[in-house]
């Protein structure tokens, strides 16, 4: 049970009064107004004890020659009990609000702490973020040098792959490249060129520097033979009368299947590539003319426009995109 005065817990019976009145308070001894010796009243005077308010409350509406059993205290008493009474308050008051400030001077110790960590934390993340911004922008710098660099060094390796590829077609400059040509076995070039030429009416043995087979992917057509003249000038004519003749595989061998043969330019692998594509393109985009002339590829998309020549795949495209 709490004291009504200082409300605190009244621990010891020896310090507990109750009032006898209407209230039926709980007090400390020393908060009812009397002293440690009052401590030593009576179990029977307690019974009677009243507080200030219960007796005032009597007072109106009891007799004055009436006693209620307890000598009640006279008005300097009551006066003195009141100041005790007013002090005891003052001084609980004064103890709880002294807790008060404890207990919230170490809620705002412990915020300030919470406050200073939280505010180094924010400093590092603002010292870690600007650390990023000047490394993401480094990088930045680093990328667009290295885009730049990439950029160049394409157009370099475009231009060496291009001078490749006519190094390549020009050390075949005298070659022609046959298809179509059916195989037999332990069959005798020179025999076959001979016949050739006797057909298209040139002397082909006697220009010939030397005529070969060569692998191929297609495992369905003849290995193409690739023959070298003497000079390109020598190449260009004799090139000339085969295509003029249209020879197919019946001329050479007349039990084979009637094909017809080809007599081309003979081109680089990379050239070849492209005159693949080149000869699509022409195709897919109704173009009249795709044809080689001194390992250039070259289009026309009719007889009235002018003569494309295509060096790589991006010609192409810069073509279909007009």
């Amino acid at each position: 049970m709490s004291c009504v005065v200082c409300s605190e817990v009244i621990l010891n019976p020896s310090d507990l009064i109750i009032c006898t009145g209407e209230c039926q308070a709980n007090f400390h001894l020393t908060c009812a107004g009397y002293s440690d010796k009052s401590r030593k009243l009576t179990p029977a005077l307690k019974k009677k004890w009243l507080c200030v308010s219960c007796l005032a409350a009597t007072k109106s509406s009891t007799p004055k020659d009436e006693n209620p059993g307890l000598q009640q205290p006279s008005s300097s008493e009551t006066q003195a009990f009141l100041d005790q009474l007013s002090r005891n308050i003052m001084d609980a008051m004064s103890n709880k609000l002294d807790e008060f400030k404890v207990f919230v001077s170490s809620k705002l110790d412990d915020f300030q702490k919470s406050l200073d960590f939280q505010s180094d934390v924010i400093k590092d993340l603002k010292e870690t973020v600007a650390q990023l911004t000047t490394t993401t922008s480094n990088l930045k710098l680093e990328y667009d040098q290295l885009k730049s660099e990439n950029s160049t060094i394409k157009k370099e390796l475009k231009y060496v792959k291009q001078e490749i590829v006519e190094l390549q077609q020009y050390s075949r400059r005298s070659n022609i490249e046959i298809n179509n040509l059916p195989e037999v076995e332990n069959e005798n070039l020179s025999d076959v060129l001979g016949k050739i030429g006797s057909l298209t009416q040139c002397n082909l043995k006697d220009n010939i520097v030397v005529a070969h087979r060569i692998q191929t992917f297609n495992k369905d057509k003849p290995k193409p033979i690739i023959v070298q003249f003497t000079s390109k000038p020598v190449r260009d004519s004799m090139l000339k009368l085969l295509k003029d003749r249209k020879l197919k595989t019946t001329d050479i061998s007349p039990r084979s299947v009637d094909m017809p043969i080809y007599f081309n330019e003979h081109l680089a692998p990379d050239l070849k590539k492209l005159f693949y594509l080149a000869r699509k393109f022409k195709t897919e985009n109704n173009f009249l003319y795709c044809w080689i002339k001194d390992g250039k590829i070259l289009l026309r998309k009719s007889e009235s426009t002018r003569i494309l020549r295509i060096k790589n795949e991006d010609d192409l495209n810069v073509q279909f995109n007009k």
